[in-house]
């Protein structure tokens, strides 16, 4: 028989345990990434995998009662399963910021906080976390030894694919998975063909709170797939950090996505910067090219993303969609 370890936090449905979970192991953080251990002969079931405990687990079948803590989950169960496997999802999917999931999931299912009650209520085969989850939540599930698959990586569309790719295995869906995955792939290529002989816009992702997003990101990789230059490349940043006025107007970006989200206004951010004598000489704002970017879906950490590429590219390089239909921008 032959395996390969796939190495990601998931404990799967329907299992067994041969070792006791070490609870002062748990309790300290010294938790590990999950192997699983895929039959490459049969693709299917029993799967085994050892969990972030260190224990021997065997998946004997594809869940049926599956709980999302985290709006990641929300996002890919939408895809990848039928509702009725699903007996709860987080309280995000009702939530205005985040359309793209609104109305989706039937009012019949749970919404929880992310809370053990909550998730415990439904007795759940599976549940979908994120490595932000609270670790309290976690010790008391990883102790209670209901399967898990924990959402620990998402700074790069190969990571995309890798969760989607796990997750669809331990469902049992893996042509759906494998199907979401080329969507993605053909939407990313599509964009980049679009735009491969345009001259790169300088670009930066800044919020009103200095935030923003360098090398090392999804945000990152979009904004060259869409056929732009992350300025954060010349600052020796990477990842999520934050950044001051003065480095950010120092910059010299030529295009601008503002996340204000924390204002109460859309556009309130735009102004803000359109107005401030300190930011006069920035070619994005004295071209007003400063964008008020609000999708949830470029915000995403599943291939949902890739939905709102096109209107990225669209901002970087307008000239070139002008032959395309003028659709309403969905940022």
């Amino acid at each position: 028989m032959t395996f390969v370890a796939i190495v990601f936090v998931v404990v799967g449905s329907t299992c067994f345990i041969n070792m006791p979970l070490n609870l002062w192991l748990v309790m300290a953080g010294g938790l590990s990434e999950t192997v699983v251990e895929v039959d490459e002969m049969s693709g299917g079931f029993p799967l085994r995998i050892i969990d972030p405990a260190g224990r021997s687990m065997t998946i004997k079948q594809p869940p049926k009662r599956i709980v999302s803590a985290t709006l990641a989950g929300d996002e890919m169960l939408m895809k990848l399963v039928d509702q009725e496997k699903v007996k709860s999802v987080t309280y995000l999917v009702d939530q205005p910021a985040y359309p793209h999931v609104n109305g989706f999931y039937d009012a019949s299912i749970l919404r929880n906080h992310a809370g053990i009650e909550e998730i415990l209520s439904v007795e759940p085969d599976l549940v979908l976390i994120a490595s932000y989850s609270n670790a309290a939540s976690v010790e008391m599930l990883l102790a209670t030894g209901i399967p898990l698959i924990r959402i620990a990586h998402y700074n790069s569309h190969k990571d995309l694919r890798r969760n989607v790719r796990v997750l669809s295995r331990v469902l049992g869906v893996q042509i759906k998975g494998e199907r979401w995955i080329s969507d993605m792939d053909k939407k990313i290529e599509l964009v980049k063909n679009r735009v491969k002989s345009q001259p790169k816009p300088r670009v930066l992702y800044y919020s009103t709170g200095g935030i923003t997003r360098a090398p090392g990101t999804l945000m990152d990789e979009s904004i060259g797939y869409a056929g732009g230059y992350n300025v954060l490349a010349e600052t020796g940043l990477t990842g999520y950090t934050s950044i001051s006025k003065e480095l950010a107007i120092s910059l010299l970006p030529d295009v601008i996505l503002l996340d204000d989200r924390m204002l109460k206004e859309q556009g309130e951010g735009q102004k803000l910067l359109l107005d401030d004598p300190a930011w006069a000489d920035v070619p994005a704002v004295k071209n007003k090219r400063v964008y008020s970017e609000r999708n949830s879906l470029l915000l995403s950490v599943t291939p949902a993303r890739v939905e709102a590429l096109e209107q990225l590219a669209r901002w970087l390089h307008p000239a070139v969609f002008d032959n395309l239909a003028n659709t309403e921008s969905p940022l």
